[in-house]
């Protein structure tokens, strides 16, 4: 059983990675792919209707300023081959917070990039299919479940993805090509003029629709990891499907423009049918059809693949939830991050029309390239002192910049309120969550042996977390824990955690089986109390570089609403400078007992002090004596020389705690007299087995520890003591779900 434990660590604390299974043509078609869908077969007519004939110009100086961005893409691929593009750029440079927002840009621009594709799937394959039912609700409802069978067919490997991605993009390639071709004798240079209908806003206000159509070239750096020869591929990837898009974009705008007036092209959802059909007739309509069908396709199997890449690449680093940085099967599929990014795919289909749609995602991928910009110019900066960088390849992260500020100026005030909105959401996000998450990511690293058996809407029902490290102490701990546990269920929480060196990675420590070894009894030995006691138990070990630190947010991942932990103490020193720090930095109720012995209690006292932790203190005690059949002893200590108002205190606390008491043991009450409380209640201590003690708290920023009254009772006692803190209710409550946020805030 030993043995089978370490495999379990060895083998969940290996890193995820993904197959190198694709060169230089499978990256380029991923790019190429992406591009040459939705922005020809659907955005054609919607930019047309305002840049008319200068339309090709939109194009031309689109790809331009693009070119800026694939450059510094180029050199920061070559730099870091990481999946996760522009993202991890950031994140590497920039650090969490700028990382982050890029990540959720591009993540939700992934998203309606997706939207925009699907949508374009439908408007062409309608036709063919349902032409009957050519309603906006069917185009919907057709667009979502393409998306799901997308999905599917990537969940079940990436070889079968990549066969279907290059059907259909190079099929989309001959069909366009062959539409060029076609269509150039058909051509009217009349068409051409007014070159400027809306004048040069009208011009600028295309390129900000169209901008999507360029943006492919990210889903290279999103797969870096699965290119072979990422470091050279990459770059070669990118530039190449670039290059072969902006040729096609210019090819197909001028004979759309020349051959349909731009007036005919704004007022229709399949523009390139209109072409097609005057250039071939009927035939043109079945070519076109297939043709978007293909592209809409191409355009979305690539975003969805390089969209989970996405999502993983922030799941891996803990800046979204760590269930979405896992790999799956043979093949390594990111299965959670595609499933997240199909459903709010699915979402926007549903919720948003087309041209909201295309703004929406122009906005976000538009802002997550100037943080990328930025990120270069920081590598130059750095390198300057090392080796001369010409100036020309210095400007590039500038110009960058600077062109996708100006295409983001071409954006409506709606776009731009969206964006606003965007933002704001990403800054709560990553404030709220995973500001703390990537915290706890950085500090340690968690192995569950387990699978979690309790949860509920809102979290876990019931879960307690029991640090263990003294084989001593591990049934008493154990003990404790079981009786706090509802009879409607809940979970027990066993954390082993193991120490790791400044230098060390936290995955290495526990696939180390010298450094795991005492882990691995604590578990074997948990897992037999576990069979006995008839109990649901999740067994989780920890490397980090501080106990502390281990057991704190192991609290917060685990999502525990109470801690129950063993701790000593010296005649003449107070709690450990761990004990301390936990109570300190836990928000969450909490148990330090002391233990002179294992027990049995037979004989449970409950010192009664103050009111706020009297309903956590008759819990454990009620609980303890129900489950060791013991007798229950509630006490409280008033001065000799007593007056009404202390008498007055001392009633309502008895009864405050006797209507707590919802245990069938017996129980008695008590008040002690004297003028030294604590010689009292260390004089009371000779009579029990187990006394039950309080702490005092402070406000809800302010800092708790157990305090010096409680340590000195647990330093004199002659039986085992057991220091209760109730948290809080709004604490409780934040602790499991929101993490450091509250650190966050005193900072």
């Amino acid at each position: 059983m030993s043995r089978s434990i370490q495999q379990i660590l060895s083998q969940k604390s290996r890193r995820d990675r993904f197959l190198e299974s694709m060169g230089l043509f499978g990256a380029t078609t991923l790019g190429a792919g992406a591009m040459l869908g939705a922005g020809l077969y659907v955005l054609v007519g919607i930019a047309a209707a305002h840049a008319g004939p200068s339309l090709w110009i939109s194009y031309l100086v689109t790809g331009a300023l693009t070119y800026l961005t694939v450059l510094t893409f180029c050199e920061l691929a070559r730099r870091m081959p990481v999946s996760g593009g522009g993202y991890m750029y950031a994140y590497g440079q920039l650090g969490s917070f700028w990382g982050f927002m890029v990540g959720w840009h591009l993540a939700v621009g992934s998203v309606f990039a997706c939207a925009l594709y699907a949508n374009g799937f439908a408007y062409y394959a309608i036709p063919f299919i349902f032409p009957e039912w050519n309603s906006i609700w069917v185009s919907r409802a057709m667009a979502a479940c393409l998306v799901i069978i997308l999905i599917a067919l990537q969940l079940r490997g990436q070889n079968r993805s990549d066969v279907f991605q290059n059907i259909l993009t190079w099929g989309n390639v001959l069909v366009l090509l062959f539409l060029v071709a076609v269509s150039i004798p058909h051509i009217k240079t009349a068409n051409f003029t007014p070159a400027f209908p809306n004048g040069i806003t009208g011009t600028g206000t295309a390129i900000s629709i169209i901008y999507i159509s360029f943006f492919g070239y990210q889903l290279i750096a999103n797969n870096s990891e699965e290119i072979k020869n990422n470091t050279s591929t990459v770059p070669k990837a990118m530039l190449l499907s670039i290059s072969t898009a902006l040729f096609i974009y210019l090819a197909v705008a001028v004979i759309s423009i020349g051959v349909i007036d731009f007036r005919q092209l704004a007022g229709s959802n399949a523009p390139l049918v209109l072409v097609a059909s005057r250039s071939l007739g009927t035939g043109g309509m079945i070519l076109i059809g297939l043709g978007g069908i293909l592209a809409s396709g191409a355009a979305l199997n690539s975003t969805i693949s390089s969209q989970g890449r996405q999502i993983f690449a922030m799941g891996r680093d803990r800046l979204l939830p760590q269930k979405a940085g896992t790999l799956s099967g043979s093949r390594r599929i990111p299965s959670t991050a595609l499933a997240v990014g199909a459903f709010a795919t699915v979402f926007v289909i549903l919720a948003f029309d087309l041209d909201f749609i295309a703004k929406a995602a122009n906005f976000a991928l538009l802002f997550s390239m100037l943080p990328v910009s930025v990120a270069l110019h920081r590598i130059y900066a750095a390198e300057l002192e090392e080796k001369e960088i010409p100036l020309w390849r210095r400007m590039v992260p500038w110009a960058a910049f600077a062109a996708n500020v100006c295409l983001m100026l071409t954006l409506d005030w709606h776009s731009l309120l969206f964006g606003g909105t965007l933002v704001a959401i990403g800054c709560m996000v990553y404030i709220t969550y995973s500001y703390s998450s990537e915290k706890r990511g950085k500090a340690g690293f968690s192995v569950s042996l387990s699978e979690p058996e309790s949860t509920s809407l809102l979290g876990v029902s019931e879960r307690i977390l029991v640090p263990m490290a003294n084989p001593d102490t591990q049934e008493s701990l154990f003990s404790i824990s079981y009786a706090l546990l509802p009879r409607h269920g809940g979970e027990i929480v066993a954390l082993n955690v193991v120490k790791a060196g400044e230098s060390a990675r936290f995955r290495s420590v526990l696939q180390n089986p010298e450094q795991t070894l005492s882990a691995v009894h604590l578990m074997q030995r948990i897992r037999e109390f576990s069979d006995e006691w008839n109990v649901n138990v999740r067994s989780v070990v920890r490397a980090a570089r501080k106990t502390a630190d281990g057991i704190c947010h192991a609290a917060v991942e685990e999502r525990c609403s109470a801690l129950v932990m063993g701790w000593s103490t010296t005649q003449n020193a107070g709690p450990s400078e761990l004990v301390e720090e936990i109570a300190t930095r836990l928000n969450i109720d909490t148990v330090f007992a002391h233990f002179l012995d294992d027990g049995p209690f037979r004989r449970i006292g409950v010192s009664l002090g103050g009111w706020d932790n009297v309903p956590l203190m008759t819990r454990v005690a009620g609980a303890l004596a129900e489950q060791h059949a013991a007798e229950l002893f509630y006490f409280n200590i008033m001065p000799e020389n007593f007056d009404r108002q202390h008498l007055h205190h001392a009633r309502r606390i008895q009864m405050a705690a006797i209507d707590r008491h919802t245990s069938l043991v017996p129980y008695h009450t008590s008040v002690l007299h004297s003028d030294n409380a604590l010689d009292a209640i260390v004089n009371k201590s000779r009579e029990l087995d187990l006394l039950v003690v309080g702490t005092t708290k402070s406000g809800f920023l302010g800092q708790e520890s157990i305090g010096s009254f409680s340590t000195m009772i647990a330093q004199k006692a002659d039986c085992s003591v057991a220091i209760v803190r109730r948290a809080p209710a709004l604490r409780r409550i934040m602790a499991p779900r929101f993490g450091d946020i509250e650190n966050l805030i005193r900072k």
